[in-house]
């Protein structure tokens, strides 16, 4: 792999952690400023309630259901 294409992966993959994280902390941070508290973010991930209960989505999440 030649060192440009190698920079630019590393570049776009940096890009999309940042984002990522930046996300998730503005979704911490909007349930905080509202009063829902810093677990309803968590609340809402292990409920899973609107995938179907044999769903193969459902097994492939990461939801503790």
């Amino acid at each position: 792999m030649k060192k440009r294409t190698r920079r630019l992966l590393l570049r776009k993959y940096a890009v999309i952690l940042l984002l990522f994280t930046l996300s998730l902390l503005y979704l911490y941070f909007s349930d905080w400023l509202f009063g829902y508290g810093m677990g309803y973010i968590r609340y809402i991930r292990t409920t899973c309630s609107i995938l179907p209960r044999r769903s193969w989505l459902r097994q492939s999440c990461c939801c503790v259901c």
